[in-house]
């Protein structure tokens, strides 16, 4: 329910017990029924914060089973979201969260419609810090600072482009992110997400634009990250003719990251390794 369709009713008791106040100066009678009316809006409104506040308290647990028990999560999900009174924030949050279950899972044309729809909204804002486990996969927590909700969901949406090969709708969500204001994290998964679109559609001039900096960039990722972005700009490289960068490129991602990594992360530059 939205937050207008609580606050309705609870100023429509406001008035409503205005005009009594009035008619009781005016000598009129009051009878019972006007306070019950205003007694069980009250009790309503408290209802639905009571239980939005169940809710609330069971999303990061939520969050956390994601990675951990998937299935767990799944059943969580759609105890919580069928539930027909809560407000709107909270609802978002939750199918946030299963857009979040369903990458886990490798359900990729849901994480599009997930995100798609939920971006229609103005969400966001900095309720979330966005984090990156051992995998580089985006992890939510709670907290005042860091990267907004929306900022998540394009990242993710932009994966999901990759993974079904749908460059155009990856090229819209990479527009989409760098219109907005990233953190280094999210700048550091954009850089690795933009690259992977540039090789797969074929601009290897692109990649190799400022690949300096990009090696330096790469250098703040964690370890097996670092190594596939070193292994795609020493693709880029070897496509463009630019064998030695390419060789050296190459060394430097052997020393970071495994074969096996490398082809859970990155499979079109473990295919040319």
């Amino acid at each position: 329910m939205d937050t207008w369709l609580i606050a309705a009713p609870l100023l429509a008791a406001f008035f409503v017990l205005i005009v009594m106040e009035l008619w009781r100066d005016m000598g009129q009678a009051v009878g019972a029924g006007g306070w019950l009316v205003v007694l069980c809006l009250i009790g309503l409104w408290l209802w639905t914060v009571v239980r939005s506040r169940q809710v609330m308290l069971r999303v990061p647990q939520i969050t956390m089973l994601i990675d951990t028990a998937p299935s767990s999560a799944e059943d969580m999900l759609a105890a919580v979201l069928s539930r027909r009174v809560m407000e709107r924030p909270l609802r978002w949050s939750l199918y946030h969260r299963l857009a979040m279950l369903r990458h886990r899972q490798g359900s990729m044309h849901e994480v599009v419609a997930i995100g798609n729809a939920l971006l229609r909204h103005r969400i966001g804002g900095k309720s979330a810090r966005i984090l990156a486990d051992q995998h580089w996969r985006i992890r939510i927590t709670r907290g005042a600072a860091g990267g907004s909700v929306r900022n998540h969901l394009l990242l993710i949406m932009t994966e999901a482009h990759l993974m079904v090969r749908d460059l155009h709708g990856m090229h819209q969500t990479l527009c989409e992110l760098h219109r907005s204001k990233l953190s280094l994290v999210e700048r550091l998964q954009l850089l690795a997400l933009q690259t992977r679109y540039e090789l797969a559609a074929g601009y290897v001039s692109n990649v190799l634009v400022g690949s300096d900096e990009k090696v330096h960039l790469a250098e703040m990722m964690p370890a097996s990250q670092s190594g596939a972005m070193h292994m795609m700009l020493a693709l880029a490289a070897q496509r463009a003719g630019q064998t030695e960068f390419a060789n050296w490129l190459r060394q430097r991602a052997r020393l970071l990251i495994t074969d096996q990594q490398l082809k859970a992360l990155v499979p079109e530059a473990a295919q040319t390794s």
